[in-house]
């Protein structure tokens, strides 16, 4: 794969559920503030995603007015010129079927790693996963060699077709898969593996961004994930070795999530959780907490 094809993933998976528009709204307006160079040119509530972007936008009063948790649990955004990329902000899921466990709110970001400035990318997971209080978030790019070794086999045991990384809240509770080039902890993690043991962990780079928030970067470049990946998955594994191995998937402790039916099992999915990993207690917040004076 050519290095104008890869491509940059962050996720944010925050501990407030988005049900209210002026968390939206000020989530979108922390975006628009620190990724100038991702400035939409194309926004949506729904495919396609064709509405025009205007700079000028009152966000607060336009998600007032078209925000519905029910009806769009999602707003996406796009843009075609650079820096080309692409994302979302979805809604947490709460438990009125009882099929599922309450899950964070997510926010999503794909744009193609030669055109991404990776500082202003890191600056802004750090702040957003402080201020909107994530228990964790990922910077990493998706290549063949990880896409093999790693994912392919992943998928089979969360019911997925989707060959990515991308981290679900009911899957977490089994297991995480996973250490990253640019990894966020937060409350729920810091908890389980404790904040001295995090702030030791052999990485280039540890940043304690809060009280119960720190960011972790296993290597100084991005890069370093494909073009030296034997060793990266080296540094990969030894983090995961001091913070707690059986926090992390294990392909020989693994098992089928949602069972192996066509139907995903929720119901065995949440009774096998925590039995044999080392999973967080997700302390899952409402929208009343943020005072929306200071935000």
């Amino acid at each position: 794969m050519k290095r104008a094809a890869y491509k940059v993933d962050v996720q944010i998976l925050s501990r407030l559920p988005m049900h209210d528009y002026r968390d939206l709204a000020s989530r979108l307006n922390l975006h628009f503030k620190m990724l100038p160079s991702m400035t939409p040119t194309r926004w949506n509530m729904i495919e396609p995603i064709n509405r025009p972007f205007g700079e000028d936008t009152d966000w607060e009063e336009e998600m007032r007015l078209l925000f519905d948790p029910t009806l769009w649990p999602s707003f996406y955004w796009r843009r075609h010129k650079k820096t080309q990329s692409t994302g979302s902000f979805t809604r947490a899921i709460d438990n009125r079927t009882g099929q599922l466990l309450p899950t964070h709110s997510d926010e999503s970001i794909t744009s193609i790693l030669s055109q991404t400035n990776m500082d202003e990318l890191i600056s802004y997971v750090k702040t957003s996963s402080v201020q909107f209080k994530a228990d964790i978030a990922y910077i990493d790019v998706i290549h063949d060699a990880y896409r093999d070794a790693v994912l392919e086999e992943l998928k089979h045991y969360q019911n997925s077709y989707a060959v990515s990384i991308y981290l679900l809240t009911n899957n977490l509770r089994h297991w995480l898969d996973d250490i990253y080039w640019g990894t966020v902890f937060g409350d729920a993690y810091v908890r389980l593996f404790g904040m001295d043991k995090i702030l030791s962990a052999p990485v280039y780079k540890v940043e304690q961004l809060s009280d119960d928030t720190v960011y972790l970067q296993l290597t100084e470049n991005i890069t370093d994930s494909y073009e030296k990946f034997e060793e990266f998955q080296q540094i990969r594994q030894a983090v995961k070795n001091h913070l707690d191995p059986m926090a992390f998937y294990q392909k020989d402790k693994a098992y089928y999530i949602y069972g192996q039916d066509f139907f995903p099992d929720f119901e065995l999915a949440q009774k096998t959780a925590g039995s044999v990993f080392h999973v967080p207690e997700f302390r899952l917040l409402s929208d009343s907490v943020l005072d929306w004076s200071k935000i």
